[in-house]
C-alpha cells in the first residue's frame, strides 16, 4: 500500500502541473523535452503519476518541473486553487441544473 494524504492523493500540486501545462498548451512530452534541456530526466509515467496526484512529488521534481514550465513554485499554488475553483463552478452548474428538472 502507498502513502496517501488526508486529501486522498499523494501529491496536492500534480493537478495544477497539469492545468499550467495545459494552459501552455503543451503535451506531456513537450514538457519532458524542456525537462531534459535543463538536465532533469523523467519518464512520461512518472510525470503522468505525478499530474494525477498517484506519486509522492518529490522537491527536485518540483523544481525542475517549474523551470521546464517557465514558471514560479507560486505559480503552481495558485493554478492548483484555480483548477480546485473551476471544479467547484462547474460542480455547482451541475447541481443547479439538476435541480431545474
Amino acid at each position: 500500500m502507498g502513502q496517501q494524504s488526508l486529501y486522498g492523493t499523494r501529491n496536492l500540486l500534480g493537478p495544477g502541473i497539469a492545468y499550467i501545462r495545459a494552459k501552455q498548451g503543451l503535451s506531456q512530452k513537450d514538457l519532458l523535452v524542456r525537462i531534459e534541456l535543463l538536465g532533469g530526466c523523467m519518464a512520461q509515467t512518472k510525470l503522468s503519476r505525478i499530474e494525477r496526484g498517484n506519486t509522492i512529488l518529490q522537491d527536485y521534481d518540483l523544481i525542475v518541473i517549474a523551470a521546464a514550465l517557465r514558471v514560479s513554485l507560486d505559480e503552481i499554488y495558485r493554478a492548483v486553487e484555480a483548477k480546485k475553483s473551476q471544479q467547484y463552478r462547474q460542480s455547482n452548474t451541475v447541481q443547479a441544473r439538476k435541480t431545474q428538472t
